[in-house]
C-alpha cells in the first residue's frame, strides 16, 4: 500500500507514488501522440510531426523512469537521487534535467522539422505543410503592413475569398512576419523562429521580477507534458508568447513600484495589441492595478474616531493600568479560628 507522509508541513510522495504518477503522466501523453500521428483524427502536418517524435520521446522517458526506481530498489538514494523524496534537494537537478530534455525534445525538434520541411515544400499555405495556418497568416500580415499600410485584406474584393485570406489578429502581431517581407520566404525567415526567443525572454523577465520563485517540480511536469504547450511552439507558437506576456503582466501589476506597475499596463497593451482574446485578463489585472493604487493614495485620518479599524486598534495598544493592589492580609494565629467578642451582634 502506497503510504503519504509530511515533513516540515510539506506533503512528499513516496518513491513508488512518485513513479506511478509521472509513469501515468508520460503513458498518456504517449497515447495522445500516437493518435495524433498515425491516426486520421489529426489532419494537420505540424501536430503529426509532433506525434511522431514525442511518441518515442515517453516511450524513452517511460523506461528512464522505470530504471531508475527498479536501481533505487537496491540502491540507496545518495546513488539515484532521482528517486529520492520529492523534497529532496539532490532530486531536483536531476528531474529537472529530465524534464527539460523532454521539453526540448518533444517542442523544438518538431518544430525545426517543420520549418525546414515547409521551407523545401512549394505547397499552398492552406495545406498546412510543416505548419498551421496562422504562421502564413502572420507572415503575411507583415508584408502587407509594410506595403500597404495595414495587415489587412479587403475580402470584399476578392472574387473567391478563402479562410486564409482573413487575419483574426491586433496589428501589432504583424512585426513578426517582418524578415519574410524584407528577405523573403526562407527557413530562417519562419515566423516560430521569431515567436520562440520572445516567449522565453518575456518568461525570463517574468521570472526574475517574481523574484526567481523555485517552480514546483509537479507544475514544471505538467508543464512539459501538456500536448498544448508543446504542440503551441510547433503549430506557430502565438498562444505561448501571449499568455507569457499576460503572465508578466499579473506579476509586474501587483508591485509597488511605479515604474513596476507601468510595466503591468506595457504588457498588457502589447497582449491587447497581437490578439483581443486578451482582454478579459488584461481588464482583471488592470481592476486589481487601479484597486492597489487607490488604496495607496488613500489619505488617512488623524481622528481615530473615522476608523474603526484603527480605533480597535489603538484600543489594543493602549497600555491598561493594574487594578489596585490590597494591603496584604495579616495571618492569624493557628487557634484564632472564632471572630472577638462581640462580632456577632452579642455582649
Amino acid at each position: 500500500m502506497v503510504s503519504v507522509f509530511r515533513d516540515n508541513n510539506r506533503l512528499q510522495l513516496t518513491p513508488l507514488k512518485t513513479f506511478s504518477i509521472e509513469v501515468a503522466i508520460f503513458v498518456a501523453v504517449g497515447i495522445y501522440a500516437a493518435l495524433t500521428a498515425i491516426t486520421s483524427l489529426n489532419t494537420a502536418s505540424a501536430y503529426r510531426l509532433w506525434g511522431y517524435i514525442t511518441l518515442p520521446s515517453c516511450i524513452v522517458a517511460i523506461a528512464y523512469l522505470t530504471t531508475l526506481y527498479y536501481l533505487s530498489r537496491h540502491h540507496s538514494h545518495h546513488h539515484f537521487p532521482a528517486l529520492a523524496p520529492t523534497h529532496s534537494p539532490a532530486r531536483t537537478p536531476v528531474r529537472a534535467r529530465i524534464l527539460a530534455a523532454f521539453l526540448l525534445i518533444t517542442s523544438l525538434a518538431p518544430m525545426y522539422w517543420g520549418v525546414a520541411h515547409r521551407a523545401h515544400t512549394a505547397a499552398p499555405p492552406e495545406h498546412e505543410i510543416g505548419a498551421n495556418l496562422e504562421t502564413y497568416v502572420v507572415e503575411r500580415s507583415g508584408q502587407l503592413l509594410l506595403h500597404t499600410g495595414t495587415p489587412y485584406i479587403d475580402a470584399g474584393h476578392l472574387a473567391t475569398p478563402h479562410v486564409a485570406d482573413y487575419n483574426p489578429y491586433s496589428p501589432l502581431l504583424a512585426i513578426f512576419g517582418f524578415p519574410t517581407s524584407w528577405w523573403g520566404t526562407h527557413w530562417w525567415t519562419d515566423v516560430r523562429l521569431y515567436l520562440l526567443p520572445a516567449t522565453v525572454l518575456v518568461l525570463l523577465l517574468t521570472w526574475l521580477l517574481a523574484h526567481k520563485p523555485a517552480i514546483p517540480e509537479s507544475a514544471l511536469l505538467l508543464l512539459v507534458a501538456v500536448p498544448p504547450v508543446t504542440m503551441n511552439f510547433v503549430a506557430a507558437g502565438i498562444d505561448a508568447l501571449l499568455v507569457a506576456l499576460l503572465l508578466l503582466c499579473a506579476v509586474a501589476a501587483f508591485h509597488d513600484k511605479p515604474a513596476t506597475a507601468a510595466l503591468a499596463g506595457l504588457a498588457g497593451g502589447i497582449a491587447l495589441g497581437m490578439k483581443l482574446t486578451a482582454l478579459p485578463v488584461v481588464l482583471v489585472v488592470l481592476i486589481a492595478l487601479a484597486y492597489q493604487w487607490g488604496a495607496a493614495r488613500r489619505p488617512h485620518t488623524a481622528h481615530p474616531a473615522a476608523h474603526p479599524a484603527a480605533r480597535s486598534a489603538e484600543r489594543s495598544t493602549t497600555p491598561v493600568d493594574p487594578p489596585p493592589s490590597l494591603p496584604p492580609r495579616r495571618a492569624e494565629p493557628p487557634g484564632n479560628l472564632l471572630p472577638p467578642p462581640g462580632q456577632w451582634g452579642c455582649g
